[in-house]
């Protein structure tokens, strides 16, 4: 794939992260609600656990409700207007996390009052609520910031493992023998990084990324001296570099791939599920 370019296997990446980012953070709340109904702590001891339970998990999940947009938010707007927080981003995370803590006390108490039916009321349950959000809070937030670090830290790996494997293939161009071949038919200003190659009525138009030229070949001549090079065959009349592919769209029922020179190439159906296996 292109260099910085979001491919479409990209984007159902990041959509994969974030719904196992949710998930994951569902099953946090669900084993420290559990836990905390096991240890039954701030006085609960009184309470039967499976009641206890119950509270738990309302709390912990409003918790999460609350805390998980708040601090998405404020990791993305306080950095723009205190460039000092985006290089200290645990003193930033401290501080989103306890300001996160004073908007559930104030809303703790309320879940307290519906489970439990309190004497001192809303006020005087006010101390204890800011402490048992803060702890329940941080403890979240801790635990759900590890795992975002884990899983950046691979992300950052994959993009390296894909970007070399992007000038592998940018530089095969000049140690592949059947390109080079290939490209020899070419001005020597139009020869560059081989994307794709194109039927045009009796010639055969090849593209890089310096421009596209066409000679005199067959189509399948020029598919055997392509046939160890990193690409597919997407229709009778196009054979694509897989480095030159940044995405797909639809027209009508049809796939078509979009290329890093701004050409969109169709996909026939004889070449679907190998050109899906490559854009995943």
């Amino acid at each position: 794939m292109a260099n910085r370019k979001i491919t479409l296997k990209n984007q159902l990446q990041s959509i994969s992260w974030r719904a196992k980012d949710t998930y994951f953070g569902s099953l946090v709340v669900f084993v420290i609600a559990s836990f905390l109904a096991y240890l039954q702590p701030f006085g609960m001891d009184k309470v039967e656990r499976l009641y206890g339970w119950g509270f738990w998990l309302t709390i912990c999940f409003c918790g999460y409700i609350i805390y998980a947009p708040f601090i998405n938010l404020g990791k993305r707007i306080l950095p723009q207007r205190y460039p000092l927080l985006a290089h200290k981003p645990w003193t930033l995370l401290v501080l989103l996390t306890l300001a996160a803590s004073v908007i559930m006390s104030l809303l703790a108490p309320f879940i307290v009052l519906t489970f439990f039916d309190l004497p001192m009321g809303y006020v005087g349950i006010l101390g204890q609520s800011a402490v048992m959000s803060l702890f329940i809070g941080g403890l979240i937030t801790f635990i759900h910031t590890v795992k975002s670090l884990l899983r950046t830290q691979h992300q950052m790996i994959h993009e390296q493992q894909q970007q070399l494997s992007q000038e592998k293939a940018k530089n095969a161009d000049y140690r592949h023998q059947g390109v080079e071949q290939l490209l020899s038919n070419m001005p020597l200003e139009k020869r560059g990084q081989l994307l794709c190659l194109e039927i045009d009525d009796h010639y055969l138009n090849i593209h890089t990324d310096k421009g596209n030229h066409l000679v005199l070949m067959r189509f399948k001549d020029a598919l055997v001296l392509v046939k160890d090079y990193p690409g597919i065959q997407t229709h009778r009349s196009w054979w694509v570099a897989e480095s030159a592919i940044t995405g797909s769209m639809k027209e009508g029922r049809k796939l078509m791939l979009k290329l890093s020179n701004n050409l969109t190439v169709p996909v026939s159906k004889n070449y679907l599920d190998a050109v899906k296996d490559i854009i995943g």
